[in-house]
Formats: C-alpha cells, structure tokens, sequence
C-alpha cells in the first residue's frame, strides 16, 4: 500500500487530533454529535487496529524518505503537525518489526550490521546457500551469536 503525501498530511492530522485529545477528527464542525464510545471518535479508520496499521504504514513510507524529503514535508506542515510527524517517527509502536533472518536452517542474530549481510549474501551468491550456511555453523555461529566474517570465508 502505498502513501501519498497528501495522505500522509492527512494521517498527521489525525494523529495530531488524537495526541490533542480532541473529541473526535475535524473537531470544528459543530453540528456533528458527540460520539458515544471510543472506537467511533476515529471515523477515519476501520478500527483501532486499523488505525494501527496506517500510522506503522506512515512510519514505514517516512522511514524510506530522505532527510530532504522530510525537511520539506515538515516545512509544508504548521507546528502541530510537525509534532504529529515527530511523533510518529519516535514513537518505537510504529516502528517496523525486525525481520528474522535465516541462512537455510539457522537463524541469524538480530541486529546484525547491514555490512554483515550483504557480506552473507555475496557469499550466497558465489557458493550456495547451504555451503555458506554449514561454513557458518562451523565457524562458530548461532541464533544469538554471529560468526566472524573471516572464519566464514576460510572454512568455504
């Protein structure tokens, strides 16, 4: 699902409304009743799991723009909103879960350097999967501890 920037705008607002508090989105129309439970307040969303899902989804879209690309939504939004944006970009809920990376049958630490990977991958490429994944084993590696890169290449 992509994002527009015009949604994005929107979903700030949103989520500035909700961090304000205000009793429901576009708060200034007055002849709108007040609603009577929690789940209708953010008509904008299916649910609250849906609202979930779009803020992790605008944290996604925000995570893959430049710093330029940020300055300049920030410069297009007024104060509040800049808030909002802050938000959501330090707020860990939305943050991408780690994916768990596997080599064959053996899971990789996470938090592994993105250096380390692609050093994997390259060696992937040259010898296969399951060589690069037994060289690992045998050089020390587990699920919680990754095996240094050179003892990987020397038992390949």
């Amino acid at each position: 699902m992509k994002i527009t920037k015009a949604r994005l705008k929107e979903l700030i607002q949103e989520e500035m409304d909700a961090m304000r508090g205000a009793d429901r989105p576009g708060a200034g129309i007055e002849d709108i009743a007040e609603p009577v439970d929690d789940e209708t307040r953010d008509r904008a969303f299916d649910s609250p799991e849906g609202r979930l899902v779009t803020l992790i989804k605008a944290r996604e879209t925000l995570g893959k723009m430049t710093r330029d690309e940020l300055k300049d939504l920030s410069m297009s939004l007024d104060a509040d909103m800049v808030a909002t944006l802050r938000h959501i970009l330090a707020n860990p809920m939305y943050a991408p879960m780690e994916e768990t990376v596997e080599l064959a049958e053996q899971r990789l630490p996470p938090n592994l350097a993105p250096e380390y990977l692609a050093g994997l991958r390259g060696l992937i490429a040259k010898h296969g999967k399951e060589k690069v994944a037994q060289a690992y084993k045998n050089a020390g590696g587990t699920d919680r501890v990754a095996a240094p890169m050179p003892a990987i290449k020397k038992m390949l």
